[in-house]
């Protein structure tokens, strides 16, 4: 499970999660996929969800690269000062065609090019060229440790 804890008043205190599963909760930010070929409900977070998941949500299609994809949607709204994304869209059909047609969420203008080219690199088509957890955690400590960051994004990977 990936979670986003933003603080407005203090971007330091900015925290992405990665955890084990726990308990989900509706909302109107997820759209419920019934399957027959699934003996239970599965929740879809659909502004978040990788491609191949909105394509196909068969559980076969959920892997480690599934999630970097919405590690980078997280990336993304940590640096739009917790904008949700795809805010204009109100309707999950739409976010679904504009993420299946490779629209992607806008540089945030707070987001520097070398973090942008990572959150980039999260939302590859192809899951096989999205970069790895521990990957995508030691390019943000380069990006950390090479400037004069005006805010930290802290990813702990429990």
């Amino acid at each position: 499970v990936l979670a986003l804890q933003y603080d407005a008043t203090d971007p330091n205190k900015n925290l992405v999660t990665l955890t084990a599963f726990g308990l989900t909760r509706g909302s109107k930010l997820y759209s419920i996929v019934d399957s027959s070929s699934m003996s239970t409900m599965t929740i879809i977070p659909i502004r978040y969800a990788a491609v191949e998941i909105l394509r196909d949500s068969n559980k076969s299609n959920y892997s480690e690269k599934s999630d970097v994809y919405s590690m980078g949607v997280l990336m993304w709204e940590a640096c739009a000062y917790g904008e949700l994304p795809y805010s204009l869209s109100h309707d999950d059909n739409d976010v679904r065609r504009r993420k299946l047609n490779n629209e992607r969420l806008q540089q945030p203008t707070t987001c520097s090019h070398e973090l942008w080219k990572i959150v980039n690199d999260c939302w590859y088509p192809d899951p096989k060229d999205r970069p790895a957890f521990k990957n995508l955690k030691m390019s943000l400590l380069t990006i950390q440790s090479q400037s004069a960051c005006t805010y930290v994004l802290y990813i702990y990977i429990m």
